[in-house]
């Protein structure tokens, strides 16, 4: 089973977020996340043979317990790797980001006996919001020149290849998205618990299912 652990976001936070996000789902070229499935990613565990998830279970209690109820809140958002060559659109965290942070990194010291390796990369919290579909660097490339020399005036007719037609769509969908959440603050939220999340692949977009709350202390 593919797992990961993760921060949930309390239910009028994830109502501000989907009601401001309502407002470029209708763009093509991205596969948006449906609200019910937004999280905040802890650690990512992946395909997890069912006979280790006790001893998750039981590691991620133990370190929920050693902490607080904290609170977040989402602001901003972007484009990675870049705005250039967009594959991920995200909204940022902040708020008592070092208590996630230190929650992240004990799961992540106490999963390495059990075979899950650290994360090469510095945590960087994040919701994922959106996939850019279709990624083809060349595409978006001439989709982006050919709606610059549209703008232009050019009588440039690369536009119309199947290829740069999408490429377009997409960076239309991105720099709306970029611009939108440039300027997004959500409301402040407690996170009260973390979850381990099965994830199941579908044709519309990952199925998340949670196999287990873990209460953090009363502030």
């Amino acid at each position: 089973m593919r797992l990961f652990i993760a921060a949930d976001l309390s239910p009028d936070v994830r109502a501000h977020l989907a009601a401001h996000l309502e407002k470029v789902r209708h763009d093509a070229g991205v596969r948006w996340v449906s609200p019910e499935s937004f999280h905040i990613t802890l650690k990512f565990l992946g395909e997890t043979d069912a006979s280790r998830v006790k001893d998750i279970q039981s590691l991620v209690q133990r370190v929920s317990s050693r902490y607080s109820c904290f609170s977040l809140f989402l602001k901003s958002g972007g484009a990675f790797p870049s705005t250039k060559n967009p594959r991920v659109l995200w909204t940022g965290v902040s708020g008592d980001f070092e208590c996630l942070k230190k929650i992240s990194e004990e799961i992540e010291e106490e999963l390495i006996p059990f075979g899950f390796p650290k994360e090469n990369r510095s945590f960087r919290p994040h919701l994922t919001l959106g996939r850019v579909q279709g990624r083809d660097s060349a595409a978006v490339s001439r989709g982006r020149e050919s709606s610059s020399s549209k703008s232009a005036g050019s009588s440039s007719t690369e536009s119309s290849s199947t290829g740069s037609s999408v490429a377009v769509s997409e960076m239309t969908a991105v720099s709306q998205f970029c611009t939108l959440f440039s300027i997004y603050h959500s409301p402040l939220f407690e996170v009260n618990e973390i979850k381990l999340i099965r994830s199941t692949p579908h044709p519309s977009g990952s199925r998340y299912e949670t196999l287990d709350s873990f209460s953090l202390r009363p502030r």
